[in-house]
């Protein structure tokens, strides 16, 4: 249970070679008591060899069909190299058994049988070395010495039958090669349960080698027989094939040394890539997401149902300056970590510029996104923590909602225009955007542009109530008071020169205005002149630098 598709078929095959290693194990045990000779002799009658083959091929097909064990080149050559190999040992040992005279040792199907089984555990054993297909190494890995043990040596078993007499080569081997199935199966099972190793790279083939090397063997075996010269000779293309495949190894492992520089300094290059796409995509200070991102994240969630809020700290430039740049910071940093903590996973949390953040909340309506707005709006009511001071921070949020056919630019204004529109409610709070506050934000916005005109053209004017005192009504003094004649009253110009930072230059008139008219009275009436003059002043003028000085 718990086996990936890859494994699970891996393993039905398993049970279906070792059902015909079974019935060759039964034909073998049936043919040592009707002609013990020739079991001795290991020469299997035609099923159990039958059985035995089938059980080699349907291993080999059930590898040749897992995902990392596609034919290649390489497999294919060092599958010849075996096979070369193991032929021309089969082929010298049945030599020496024509010649002695000794027909037991002829059994080449046999010996062909162990060729196969020799290339099944190579596949088996890359599998295990390239640790893909779904399968645990280790279990593959004693796969490969299973089918080692079980081919290789029951088919070498008619060479030892002289030290071996009376027994057959299945009841010696194909007990060892269940033993090493049976631990592929225990390390299987705790494969299912813990992750796998991942697999460690491997430099080069020993295959080709330990060929080379068997077959070097074989000739300085030969070669003793054949005299001096020719032992001479072998000894010499024995030394220089070893001295050929050190020179190989070393370059090989120069080559792998080279190759691991060149994927570290690839995984260099990439850790900086991200690193710099993250730099491009990300704010520096808040690690949140930028304008960049914020922008395209909204563009492309305009198909769905989505909400957009517009975060704006009030009050935020006082901070700065009363208690400067690295406090406010520090604060814009806490503000962005409690902004994280109020949103879901798939929702995404911006620092738009200064103090102003963005928010956008897929599949979210405006009345569903209120609950997310008032969530952030109790989290900034606690106070914050930033370089040993306690601030209370508020903030005005503005919210709209996507509609057919909207455009990430018209959203982003939507969300802009009640964002002011809180402000103007007592800041603190969040607005929804309608078409009411749209056509309100469009007169203010043109009733600003017609004072910044009316100020330029000198369209203002100033009157002056008097200040008496009761109850002879002499005068004390007068307030000054700015009018715009023909237009509208102050009671709706002021505000929005207030919103739109116009009072600051009007304020600016009026002060000057009011002083100059103030001197020409003195000039003019002396002592019948009024002795004070109130000028009212907006806080958003208090709040400029130098406006003591002015």
């Amino acid at each position: 249970d718990g086996l990936a598709p890859v494994p699970a078929r891996l393993w039905r095959s398993i049970t279906l070679v070792l059902v015909l290693v079974g019935l060759g194990t039964a034909g073998d045990a049936r043919q040592s008591v009707l002609d013990p000779l020739r079991v001795t002799q290991q020469q299997h009658d035609l099923p159990t060899s039958i059985c035995y083959a089938a059980s080699v091929g349907v291993l080999l097909w059930t590898l040749l069909r897992l995902p990392a064990a596609v034919p290649n080149r390489r497999f294919f050559l060092d599958a010849l190299t075996i096979g070369v190999t193991a032929s021309v040992f089969a082929w010298y040992f049945t030599s020496v058994a024509i010649a002695d005279g000794d027909a037991r040792r002829t059994t080449v199907p046999t010996l062909m049988l162990a060729v196969l089984g020799l290339i099944v555990a190579l596949a088996l054993a890359k599998i295990a070395m390239s640790g893909l297909g779904g399968l645990e190494r280790g279990t593959l890995r004693w796969f490969a010495v299973a089918a080692a043990v079980g081919t290789a040596g029951g088919a070498l078993f008619p060479l030892t039958v002289d030290v071996m007499t009376g027994l057959s080569g299945s009841q010696i081997f194909v007990p060892a090669t269940m033993i090493c199935v049976a631990l592929a199966a225990d390390r299987q099972r705790r494969a299912v349960q813990v992750a796998p190793v991942p697999p460690s790279p491997r430099r080069f083939s020993v295959v080709p080698y330990a060929a080379v090397a068997a077959t070097d063997g074989l000739l300085l075996w030969v070669s003793r027989e054949s005299g001096t010269t020719v032992l001479v000779v072998a000894l010499a293309a024995v030394f220089l094939t070893a001295l050929v495949a050190v020179r190989q190894v070393g370059a090989l492992r120069d080559n792998a040394r080279l190759l691991t520089r060149v994927d570290q300094n690839l995984q260099q290059l990439s850790e900086y890539q991200a690193e710099l796409t993250h730099r491009a995509t990300h704010d520096a200070l808040t690690d949140l997401a930028n304008r960049t991102l914020f922008e395209q994240a909204t563009a492309d969630g305009m198909t769905g149902t989505a909400s957009l809020a517009l975060i704006d700290l009030d009050d935020f430039k006082a901070i700065n300056d009363r208690l400067g740049h690295a406090t406010g910071d520090a604060l814009l940093v806490a503000v962005a970590d409690r902004l994280r903590e109020c949103v879901r996973a798939g929702d995404l949390v911006a620092r738009l510029g200064g103090d102003e953040f963005g928010l956008l909340l897929p599949g979210l309506n405006a009345a569903e996104a209120t609950e997310v707005l008032t969530r952030i709006s109790g989290a900034l009511n606690r106070p914050v923590h930033a370089l040993g001071h306690d601030l209370l921070v508020r903030a005005s949020i503005g919210l709209a909602e996507t509609w057919p056919g909207a455009t990430p630019q018209e959203l982003l204004r939507r969300a802009d225009v009640a964002m002011y529109a809180a402000k103007e409610r007592g800041k603190g709070r969040y607005a929804i955007y309608d078409d009411e506050l749209d056509l309100t934000h469009a007169a203010d916005a043109q009733l600003g542009a017609d004072l910044r005109r009316a100020l330029d053209d000198g369209e203002f004017t100033l009157v002056y109530q008097p200040i008496v005192r009761l109850p002879d009504g002499a005068w004390t003094g007068l307030e000054t008071l700015v009018r715009w004649p023909g237009r509208t009253g102050p009671d709706v110009f002021v505000p929005i020169a207030e919103r739109t930072g116009l009072i600051v230059p009007l304020g600016d008139w009026i002060l000057r205005t009011a002083l100059a008219q103030f001197s020409e009275w003195t000039t003019a009436y002396g002592e019948d002149a009024p002795r004070e003059i109130g000028i009212n002043v907006s806080a958003r003028q208090l709040r400029e630098p130098g406006y003591a000085d002015t």
